[in-house]
């Protein structure tokens, strides 16, 4: 269990990706905490290596924290950090049951939760916003008779008293059969909350936002990116991370 290079054949080119497993990484922002809204996002898909079924035990956390060493999972030490849990709807280590969808030769994943749920950590402290409003969060499972990715991008705005949260998933089988670029994927992480939208890949579930008022940066500056995944039967293939201070 860890993390390890892997390659797949995309129609944009043979893309190099890091593989996770029960594993996390964090990486510095080069703009450190001096940002006021910021997007960041990955282009990734999901390795499944077991029969087709649905999946249980699955944690998957994108968000950005204090400090290099600032882990999030399994038991934690950062002191301070705001994200994403795009499987879940009760934050932290939360246990995900999703379902497997053959979809032609182009398998995906699917969660009936409308886009699973915000969280902040303050030491110990968890605490977890359910969304609403948006789709039904879908992610390509590979190998298919396509090989795909897709993004996922999340955007926080800082406020006084509070950080406001933001999240874009894919949402349909057709967007299950294609495979995002690397170009596409720039876009989407480029264009504001409201206008995330390329015709050759669709339109992205459009969250609700959501006000996390313990997330404040007196508990330690947001100045890193973090990504979290564990399962016991499906890896996360990252091949693009892209993070853009908007301000």
């Amino acid at each position: 269990m860890g993390a390890y290079y892997v390659q797949r054949t995309f129609s944009d080119g043979v893309r190099g990706g890091i593989s996770l497993t029960y594993a996390e990484m964090v990486r510095p922002f080069i703009f450190g905490s001096n940002w006021r809204r910021i997007r960041v996002g990955i282009n990734f898909g999901l390795n499944d290596w077991r029969t087709a079924r649905a999946i249980q035990s699955l944690r998957f956390y994108m968000g950005v924290c204090c400090g290099s060493v600032g882990y999030l999972h399994p038991s934690g030490n950062t002191t301070n950090y705001v994200g994403h849990c795009p499987l879940g709807n009760n934050g932290l280590y939360n246990t995900t049951v999703t379902t497997y969808n053959v979809n032609s030769g182009n398998p995906y994943i699917s969660y009936t939760n409308e886009g699973g749920s915000f969280m902040t950590k303050v030491g110990p402290t968890i605490t977890a916003a359910t969304m609403g409003g948006g789709g039904q969060p879908s992610f390509p499972m590979n190998p298919g008779t396509v090989q795909r990715r897709c993004p996922l991008i999340l955007e926080l705005t800082k406020a006084p008293t509070y950080v406001t949260t933001h999240v874009e998933t894919p949402q349909s089988a057709g967007q299950m059969a294609v495979a995002c670029t690397a170009a596409l994927f720039t876009e989407y992480v480029e264009a504001s909350s409201t206008a995330a939208n390329t015709p050759t890949y669709g339109t992205l579930v459009q969250s609700g936002s959501v006000n996390m008022t313990t997330a404040l940066e007196v508990n330690g500056p947001y100045d890193t990116f973090n990504l979290s995944f564990g399962s016991n039967c499906v890896e996360l293939e990252v091949y693009e991370i892209l993070a853009i201070r908007m301000n």
